[in-house]
């Protein structure tokens, strides 16, 4: 059986997990997290490292599983739902996508995810804006500033929005085909109006 080659993100140090998604409907949950994330913040304040923060769309892409057939093959059931999971480091942490309930207990938890969205302690980066092709400003809700791109070609490539906020780094990934540029644009323009999520240390 052919399986789809899921793909990593590499923000600081490879710390995203992003694979390949069919991410389309829009929904919304104002002034919060989208319901998606709803239970696992408590992991995400658990595993935030000390004064780290970050903030999660209340709006966020579902799966349409219409159109798994057209690329995306596993050998794991699928549901249609995502389920995130959190993968934390240092001063860094990410919300993962993942497609399967214990996609975290994978042995290789790129195999099942989906996308990623991930914050780090912003130092003066090697890069900003960061490289990629197609690196296109983009504003983005309270007044920020940051900057869509992709990497990749084909059916590998990826799609990124990073912003900076609040002296923190932040990115939304996924593959190209997953979410439209509109889309990443939005859900990122979600989370950056959104409260910080902080430790609970």
């Amino acid at each position: 059986m052919k399986r789809a080659s899921l793909l990593s993100l590499s923000f600081s140090a490879s710390l995203a997990v992003v694979g390949i998604g069919l991410l389309t409907k829009m929904q919304s949950t104002p002034a919060e997290p989208a319901p998606i994330f709803q239970p696992i913040i408590s992991d995400i304040r658990a595993q935030l490292p000390q004064g780290t923060e970050i903030r999660l769309p209340s709006t966020f892409p579902t799966l349409d599983r219409s159109v798994l057939s057209k690329g995306l093959f596993v050998d794991f059931p699928i549901d249609g739902k995502i389920y995130p999971y959190v993968d934390s480091k240092n001063e860094a942490i990410t919300v993962n996508f993942g497609l399967t309930p214990n996609c975290a207990a994978f042995a290789r938890p790129d195999q099942c995810t989906l996308g990623a969205i991930g914050v780090f302690k912003s130092r003066e980066p090697k890069f900003w804006p960061p490289k990629g092709d197609n690196v296109t400003p983009i504003d983005l809700s309270n007044g920020i500033r940051g900057y869509h791109l992709t990497r990749g070609s084909g059916h590998n490539t990826l799609r990124y929005v990073y912003w900076q906020q609040n002296g923190w780094q932040y990115m939304l990934g996924t593959a190209a085909f997953a979410m439209t540029k509109e889309q990443i644009i939005d859900t990122a323009s979600s989370a950056a109006s959104e409260p910080s999520i902080t430790s609970a240390n």
